[in-house]
């Protein structure tokens, strides 16, 4: 049935309101070509619900899926086309953010089983280190505490019941939603705290969890390309100007000299509309990145900005929902 659509989903777009809902006659003539792209981040069978990633069994289905019905282009060749208005039919990149180990493990034998040009973002801190990101020193703490309760955080007045599975994920997502609302220094200080009153201790080291750079530059050798995701992953909005810069400059150097070419893109750390400004853009102009993607979902377009590319994260565990979610947002941007 979508094979089938493919046509119609080329050449055609959804019609919709002012409120973004679906408006007779539903269909409309699409202009111009549109393209895709996929954000992961980690890949592994691990079932960890805090912060798992992807298992390896689905990851392999949906670049089966994607190599057989999709024109998978690395990145820079996608942004390339869109920026020279000569994208094909049904283009779509696969890019992974953070650089965590089990990318080299597990998705990269996927990726090229099915000759995928991947692009990873590296947070260059924690690549050939045993850092955790601060963002895992979170999951870390509701994964291992035996609190039944967490203290009141941020604007909340009551304690969070942490006694079954959901109560803690729905806990640890509100944690997450207001930290990245912090300064660093603040951000900090509330992870430190919040490991305290859970009673895990100080952050830890974690041998393995990140890629080292060997791996880097064997990924490397065979065509997935890198760009940079900053040094440490801060929130480029709640930093000042400075810092920013050199999350930006020097983490495209680290890479640089890792692997001795050229880093062209940039993945913005959480990626929503609030966590850049547009001096967050110009940073990136003059630091020599050529473009910029962010989480913000949707497909993108020539007119696109190309410091703002749109990312969409494969949540559908079925194979047919995951296709049809694809399929969607190609209609539907």
């Amino acid at each position: 049935m979508l094979a089938l659509a493919r046509p119609l989903l080329n050449s055609s777009r959804l019609r919709v309101d002012r409120s973004g809902h679906p408006a007779f006659p539903y269909i409309r003539r699409r202009p111009v070509r549109n393209a895709q792209i996929l954000i992961y981040h980690r890949v592994n069978d691990d079932r960890d619900p805090y912060f798992g990633g992807i298992p390896t069994t689905e990851f392999e289905q949906q670049m089966a899926y994607v190599s057989c019905r999709f024109r998978v282009l690395p990145l820079s060749a996608l942004v390339t086309a869109l920026r020279g208005g000569a994208l094909p039919d049904n283009a779509i990149a696969v890019t992974l953010d953070d650089g965590y180990r089990d990318n080299y493990l597990h998705a990269f034998p996927i990726l090229q089983r099915y000759s995928i040009p991947a692009t990873i973002f590296l947070t260059t801190s924690a690549i050939g280190s045993d850092l955790e990101l601060w963002h895992d020193d979170v999951f870390s703490a509701f994964r291992e505490t035996a609190e039944p309760a967490l203290e009141p955080f941020g604007s909340k007045k009551t304690r969070s019941p942490l006694t079954t599975i959901a109560e803690r994920l729905h806990t640890q997502h509100e944690f997450l939603v207001y930290i990245r609302t912090l300064s660093e220094a603040e951000r900090a200080a509330a992870v430190s705290r919040l490991r305290e009153g859970l009673r895990v201790g100080p952050p830890r080291r974690a041998p393995g969890l990140m890629l080292s750079w060997e791996e880097v530059k064997a990924m490397n050798r065979a065509g997935i390309q890198f760009g940079s995701h900053t040094a440490t992953h801060p929130i480029l909005s709640r930093v000042d100007r400075d810092h920013a810069r050199r999350e930006i400059v020097d983490s495209k150097r680290a890479i640089e000299e890792q692997l001795g070419t050229p880093v062209e893109g940039f993945a913005y750390p959480n990626g929503t509309r609030a966590d850049f400004l547009p001096e967050t853009k110009t940073l990136l102009q003059e630091a020599g990145y050529r473009y910029a993607v962010t989480t913000i979902g949707g497909s993108n377009e020539p007119e696109e900005d190309v410091y703002e590319l749109r990312r969409a994260t494969p949540w559908d565990d079925d194979i047919f929902a995951f296709g049809l979610r694809l399929h969607y947002n190609k209609l539907r941007s």
